[in-house]
């Protein structure tokens, strides 16, 4: 089992367990580990955790055991994936090296702050160890912008007709607009725009927005009702039109790209992500 610990405001993660994966023979840990690393298997970003040891084998051990077979077929594998093995000294009590930290050259400066600890609540040791993630940080999406459909089209047209005897046209225009809609800046809210938003979705939030304005300033029971089934509305067309899309996307689709977008549809949210994996 393993922790990781998200540190906030930082660029790393505070990773520390124990971990034990066990093969009948040393020729499947090898086939295994190449799979682990190579970034097709269960962990892409170039680091494998874990225990690689066999029935019978060691293929990392303490200083003394350098030169066993194993030991170098295992330094060869690793060679040849141009991977690196971070775990320097014992982890585990019969005295040898089994639980490895692994990941590729180019991944190597990722890791840092290696501790080995004996809790004594298994044969193998604690290894606790900060990884830089590269994670990218949400970055406000803003937009400066006018409420043109909320001004007040006659007491602008009155303000226009009073700056345009002083200056020109488009002066007296960019006066009158910065008095009854100015320029405010907004915050786009999720991420990149979603391809099954449309006119109709657009126009629908904007309703929606419109009766729950009425509803905060009359406070009569059916303007209530009327935001309530306009909200309903609007969340039943978003996933009705998500949900064509996709199917859209599905039937036009080969084996290869339906398989990719069955794992993002699978994927759990980011608030799900970062927890305990074991």
């Amino acid at each position: 089992m393993f922790q990781k610990q998200a540190r906030e405001g930082e660029m790393c993660d505070r990773y520390k367990g124990c971990y034990e994966e066990r093969y009948e023979d040393g020729r499947r840990a090898l086939e295994i580990l190449a799979y682990k690393v190579d970034g097709n298997g269960v962990n892409s970003n170039g680091i494998c955790i874990g225990n690689c040891s066999g029935r019978g084998y060691t293929f990392a051990g303490t200083q003394n055991k350098q030169d066993e077979v194993h030991v170098k077929s295992f330094k060869q594998t690793l060679d040849t994936l141009n991977m690196k093995q971070h775990v320097e000294g014992l982890s585990h009590t019969s005295g040898n090296t089994l639980d490895l930290l692994i990941s590729d050259c180019g991944a190597s400066d990722r890791v840092n702050g290696i501790v080995l600890e004996d809790t004594t609540l298994s044969d193998h040791f604690l290894i606790e160890f900060d990884l830089e993630t590269n994670r990218v940080f949400a970055r406000n999406n803003t937009r400066t912008c006018r409420k043109l459909r909320r001004m007040d089209m006659a007491q602008f047209v009155n303000t226009l007709q009073k700056n345009i005897a002083h200056v020109d046209l488009d002066k007296a225009v960019g006066t009158s607009l910065d008095t009854h809609a100015p320029l405010t800046e907004v915050t786009l809210r999720g991420d990149n725009h979603k391809p099954w938003y449309d006119d109709d979705i657009h126009e629908q939030r904007r309703k929606r927005r419109q009766l729950e304005r009425q509803c905060r300033r009359t406070n009569l029971a059916m303007h209530k009702d009327m935001f309530k089934v306009q909200s309903k509305y609007v969340v039943t067309l978003i996933k009705d039109k998500k949900a064509e899309y996709y199917q859209q996307r599905i039937r036009d689709a080969d084996h290869k790209d339906t398989f990719k977008m069955v794992k993002t549809l699978l994927k759990p949210p980011d608030n799900q992500q970062g927890r305990i994996h074991r």
